[in-house]
């Protein structure tokens, strides 16, 4: 996606969209608090058309001058005509004049910065103590780690066996639990993580975890018959479907749109954790 560059000026009126401005964003007389401007300037961007709009935050960037803005918003697909709430991030100069629309890279990490603000709004909005959760590891330390991860995907099960094997190396104390989430996509990868959630605090848990990690698919405890016959397996599933339905939804409710997430609690205060890129960032996260 190219830059576009817009002064308000070349913005023509149009007409009124509902904006909310939570009352702890503080804002100036700019651009991205005027409702006409705004209107006319997303319905353009090829994202389809957008209505009620809520700020959710003006954020600094690596980049002098230039302020992160961001909004959630109902969007209309135009292939479609299904309307869904998505996070959107325009980019401010200081003096709140000029409006940057499109994709800001950091092009030594190669890495979109509107994906990471995105990120860690959701994050913001989310919270972990809600989240129905599984411990890995109870821990000793004062930190305690949440995952939220979707393990039906090949991405999430490579991370998490990587976590782990570094947590055990590093001889980590920090406290370890995950919460998973599920697109329901593919109906075994729901069942499984719906028994993995469900055999939480059981001697079953932890066996089945790594089998699901190392097997995947052909994991003997997602094995159709096993799970029409084998009573045990039954109830579990049973069970976890109620945790993976809640963490699922409270993802989709807080505009998650990128896994895994991850939240640290250090001394009773939770913050959110880029996933580790280095050997530096794994330290980071899980020295205690």
């Amino acid at each position: 996606m190219g830059v576009l560059v817009i002064t308000p000026s070349a913005v023509a009126a149009a007409p009124k969209v509902n904006v909310q401005v939570p009352p702890d964003v503080v804002v100036d007389d700019a651009w991205f608090n005027k409702v006409e401007q705004l209107e006319k300037l997303l319905s353009n961007s090829a994202v389809g058309k957008v209505s009620d709009i809520r700020l959710l935050s003006t954020l600094d960037t690596p980049i002098k001058g230039l302020k992160a803005v961001v909004y959630e918003a109902m969007v209309e697909n135009p292939a479609n005509g299904q309307r869904k709430p998505e996070r959107l991030v325009l980019y401010s100069d200081s003096t709140g004049r000029y409006a940057v629309v499109g994709s800001v890279v950091d092009m030594k990490e190669g890495k979109d910065l509107g994906s990471t603000f995105m990120r860690e709004q959701a994050g913001n909005t989310m919270s972990p103590e809600l989240l129905a959760k599984a411990e890995l590891a109870p821990g000793t330390g004062n930190r305690r780690i949440v995952l939220m991860m979707d393990l039906g995907q090949p991405q999430g099960r490579q991370f998490l066996s990587e976590l782990l094997q570094r947590y055990t190396a590093m001889k980590s104390k920090a406290g370890l639990d995950m919460a998973l989430v599920s697109d329901a996509q593919k109906e075994i990868n729901v069942g499984a993580q719906a028994v993995l959630m469900g055999a939480a605090g059981t001697s079953r848990f932890l066996p089945w975890l790594a089998e699901w990690l190392r097997d995947g698919e052909k994991a003997s405890f997602v094995d159709k018959a096993r799970l029409r016959n084998d009573a045990v397996v039954k109830a579990t599933l049973g069970k976890g479907i109620f945790a993976i339905d809640k963490n699922s939804r409270m993802a989709v409710e807080s505009g998650i749109d990128r896994l895994p997430l991850i939240f640290v609690n250090n001394k009773g205060r939770y913050t959110t954790f880029k996933p580790p890129q280095s050997e530096a960032d794994w330290k980071a996260l899980l020295s205690d």
